[in-house]
């Protein structure tokens, strides 16, 4: 990622966000550590960067809730990290596939 678009990562916002409820008069520097290299990527969050964050979340969150199209996934890792793939109930992704023989 360049440097120039640390300001814009959703995940270090949002980590930035939650500091800055409990320091709202701080402005919030957050940093991206990239462990295999050991490089170290900052941004400093003003107040006006901690509200475009806020606005940039709940556009996530709308576009999430609206999506009522859930396709299936043939890629076994995104469901090991799924408490109802590992269910039995999971009516997409892989666990679909292998109940019906296509893994």
């Amino acid at each position: 990622m360049a440097q120039k678009d640390v300001a814009a990562n959703l995940q270090l916002g949002i980590y930035a966000l939650a500091v800055s409820l409990a320091f709202p008069d701080k402005d919030i520097r957050a940093e991206l550590y990239y462990l295999r290299n050991g490089r170290r990527k900052a941004h400093t969050f003003t107040r006006e960067d901690i509200e475009q964050v806020k606005v940039s979340l709940l556009e996530k969150i709308n576009q999430v809730v609206q999506n009522s199209s859930f396709l299936p996934t043939s890629n076994e890792r995104n469901c090991t990290f799924c408490d109802h793939s590992k269910s039995g109930a999971c009516a997409t992704g892989v666990a679909r596939l292998k109940r019906m023989g296509k893994i």
